[in-house]
């Protein structure tokens, strides 16, 4: 993902780095399920129970996983390891730009 390989990483900023992965697939299962319930809504379909549950319990699982990556980040005391985590953050943010 970056130039700064992920072995050399503090544990306080892999752990950041392990939940911020973990926010983003949250994300990314929350938005996919969305996108789906967006294509029954322009065919004139709206979400069964089921598929509201699902998506109340995704963005249940997303807040949690926001508020462990944002207490992982406030674990991090170390100015090295937070500017780790940043550049980590910044190739993350440009690759997902790409997609």
């Amino acid at each position: 993902m970056s130039d700064l390989a992920t072995e050399d990483l503090s544990p306080e900023t892999a752990a950041a780095w392990q939940a911020y992965q973990s926010m983003c697939a949250s994300k990314d299962d929350y938005f996919s399920l969305l996108q789906i319930l967006d294509e029954k809504y322009k065919t004139g379909e709206g979400p069964g129970i089921a598929e509201n549950l699902k998506l109340e319990q995704l963005l249940s699982e997303h807040d949690q996983k926001v508020k462990l990556f944002n207490q992982a980040v406030s674990a991090i005391t170390d100015t090295a390891a937070k500017q780790q985590l940043m550049e980590l953050l910044k190739a993350a943010a440009n690759n997902r730009d790409r997609h």
